[in-house]
C-alpha cells in the first residue's frame, strides 16, 4: 500500500505504521493505570473541562469513583504517582 492510498488525515511512518495527523484528544482521557495488587485496578482520568477523577475496582466489589478536586498534573510535566500516593487517595485514614 502506498502513501497515496491512505486517507489524507493519516500518514505512514518509515516503519509502515499509519498514524492520524493532529489527533484530537478523546475524553475522558486516561492519564494513568495502576494495579496496586492482583485484585485491584485504578485509573486516573482527565475530563474535557480539565478536572480529574479516580476510578478504582476491586475483584468482586463495586467500582469506586472519586473526584480529585484541585489536582493540576499538567503544571509540572509527567507526574510520579506511587502506589502509596494512590492508596492514600483512595482510602484516606479514618474513612
Amino acid at each position: 500500500m502506498k502513501n497515496e492510498d491512505i486517507n489524507p488525515n493519516f500518514y505512514r511512518s518509515p516503519l509502515g505504521v499509519v498514524y492520524e495527523r493532529n489527533p484530537k484528544p478523546k475524553y475522558p482521557r486516561v492519564i494513568a493505570l495502576f494495579t496496586p495488587t492482583s485484585h485491584d485496578t485504578s485509573w486516573l482520568y482527565c475530563r474535557k473541562d480539565g478536572t480529574y477523577y479516580w476510578e478504582h475496582v476491586r475483584k468482586n466489589k463495586d467500582k469506586v469513583t472519586e473526584d480529585v478536586n484541585g489536582l493540576q498534573l499538567d503544571l509540572f510535566g509527567k507526574p510520579i504517582l506511587t502506589k502509596e500516593f494512590i492508596m492514600r487517595a483512595l482510602f484516606p485514614k479514618g474513612s
